[in-house]
């Protein structure tokens, strides 16, 4: 089953897709089937898998901050010259030991030779300019920390995003609805729907077997 010429995705990625919608398909049916005969019985069991779980109790530590500036200025010398000697020594490997050939090499079999030369070049630039970023943050943590700790100040803005996502911890409850109104058509429509893939699905595990 070659789609992609990789062969994680073509022999474990794509495979693995199959057998989930092959099952999920047979579970559809089930329901649908539910729903036909037993649409009392099928209503009692979405009321008990109904369970909302809130993520804004749970993500709420997350969302406070917490300053560090204080203690990265009492320990500025030496997390600056930590910045300065692994930036450095970071950029000096990257020049003299990052081959853009040799990554060609080893995924040319699997990618477009032009795209992973494109892909390593990108990366290696972009590895770059953050390592003389980093050395000179570093830099200016010995040198001028007050012109840095200006700098900190215009950047550290705090986003917080509960302000603006409590419409997703409601729960929408109208898909449910729909099917309580109609829960005999919405069941064999999901009976034929699923019976459709599975018929294919099927078609392909066993051609492939």
């Amino acid at each position: 089953m070659k789609l992609f010429n990789n062969f994680f995705i073509d022999q474990w990625l794509v495979p693995t897709l199959i057998i989930f919608l092959f099952i999920g398909s047979l579970f559809a049916i089930v329901i649908g089937t539910g729903l036909i005969l037993r649409s009392a019985a099928m209503f009692r069991f979405f009321g008990v898998m109904n369970r909302w779980v809130s993520t804004r109790k749970i993500l709420k530590p997350v969302e406070i901050p917490r300053n560090t500036d204080a203690a990265m200025h009492r320990q500025r010398r030496t997390i600056g010259a930590m910045f300065i000697l692994g930036a450095g020594f970071s950029f000096v490997l990257l020049i003299k030991e990052f081959d853009v050939a040799a990554i060609v090499l080893v995924f040319q079999r699997s990618m477009a030779p032009m795209a992973v030369e494109i892909a390593a070049r990108t990366a290696k630039w972009v590895l770059l300019v953050g390592d003389v970023l980093a050395i000179a943050v570093g830099i200016a943590m010995i040198a001028v920390p007050e012109a840095l700790a200006k700098l900190e100040a215009r950047s550290n803005e705090w986003y917080s995003v509960r302000r603006h996502d409590r419409n997703f911890d409601q729960m929408h409850m109208h898909v449910d609805g729909w099917v309580e109104a109609y829960p005999r058509a919405i069941g064999w429509s999901i009976v034929l729907l699923s019976v459709f893939v599975v018929v294919n699905l099927g078609a392909v595990i066993l051609s492939h077997a």
